[in-house]
């Protein structure tokens, strides 16, 4: 509260302004012993949603992404460096959580409706730059699902459903070493085509985001993140698409992890990790990730790659590994007659 103290310094009867923070303190034109001094309170800030354009044109590095759904609905699905703070925590968590009153602040949630909501209260509140910028599709950009990164690819509607996703096998890669444990995580994404009330189609796939290969026996660990694959979960099983070969006939077993839809390990694209025994390690291969559609010729110990020319003709290509990596041994062109 402010106070006067008398003065023997002549006073100014004129009108004047002083500031003092944001709030203004006015001298009365005729000032005597003791001058009364008010605080004119602050202008609520207006309220504004943001469109799409909009919201990409503010999102640099000092703006505050505020996701205000419930926990569960933040750990499903968030953009990546969101803060949380539910709705229903707002009034009481806001100033620990937010305490720049100025700073901006994009606020939404999951389908738009709390955000208008919490963009409301926190203007109430006093926080000036504050917009609301609805459900989280109108963000373009990278999605964070149970804490992994995938590539925003419209995943949310009424019709989607998103679970977290973990699979784990032990497998033997050589009878002259202990078995490693192979778990693979990600997401398991449903999804339903309706059409005035009518069931149109389905889709159930598996994002895998992380492989994960462990050893107990000798105290061994190797994470491979960020490999945002698209599996037809119905096609590959529970397995996720994870499988083993000898792609190079060294004798010992490498793994592979299917990264496209659908398909089986013959004729999709996949990620590909070779086990070096001389490291003893398995290390990621991406001339084999170049290629698509690998059959292994176990006779002759080379690998058959088969490319379709649409109606026209096929490319058949034979490779083998060598002491520079993977080598083109052979390539035979069939040609189709069109009458």
């Amino acid at each position: 509260m402010l106070t006067s103290c008398e003065s023997s310094r002549p006073v100014d009867t004129e009108s004047s302004e002083k500031v003092v923070g944001p709030a203004i303190i006015s001298l009365p034109e005729k000032a005597h012993d003791t001058a009364i001094t008010s605080v004119l309170p602050l202008e609520r800030a207006e309220y504004k949603r943001l469109y799409p354009h909009e919201i990409r044109t503010m999102m640099t590095d000092d703006v505050i992404l505020l996701d205000v759904s419930a926990e569960n609905e933040f750990n499903e699905a968030h953009r990546p460096n969101a803060i949380s703070l539910p709705i229903n925590k707002i009034r009481e968590n806001a100033m620990s959580v937010l305490p720049v009153k100025d700073k901006t602040i994009l606020v939404y949630c999951r389908t738009g409706r709390s955000s208008e909501i919490a963009t409301e209260t926190l203007l109430d509140m006093g926080y000036t730059r504050v917009y609301d910028a609805g459900e989280i599709t109108k963000f373009t950009g990278n999605i964070v699902h149970y804490g992994f990164i995938f590539d925003n690819d419209h995943l949310y509607d009424q019709n989607t459903i998103v679970k977290p996703f973990t699979y784990t096998v032990t497998q033997s890669v050589h009878s002259g070493l202990p078995e490693y444990v192979f778990c693979i995580e990600g997401i398991n994404v449903y999804q339903k085509s309706v059409n005035e009330g009518n069931l149109c189609s389905e889709h159930n796939f598996v994002r895998v985001a992380k492989l994960t290969i462990t050893n107990d026996k000798d105290n061994t660990r190797q994470e491979f993140k960020e490999l945002r694959t698209m599996i037809e979960l119905e096609w590959v099983g529970e397995g996720g698409g994870l499988h083993f070969d000898d792609w190079n006939f060294d004798g010992f077993l490498d793994v592979g992890l299917l990264s496209g839809r659908g398909g089986t390990s013959l004729n999709r694209p996949s990620f590909y990790w070779l086990w070096n025994d001389s490291i003893k390690k398995f290390v990621r291969n991406e001339e084999l990730e170049d290629l698509n559609n690998i059959e292994i010729d176990y006779e002759n110990n080379r690998l058959k790659v088969y490319t379709r020319y649409g109606a026209w003709g096929n490319l058949t290509e034979y490779y083998a590994f060598g002491d520079d990596g993977l080598v083109l041994i052979d390539a035979i062109e069939a040609l189709y007659k069109l009458d």
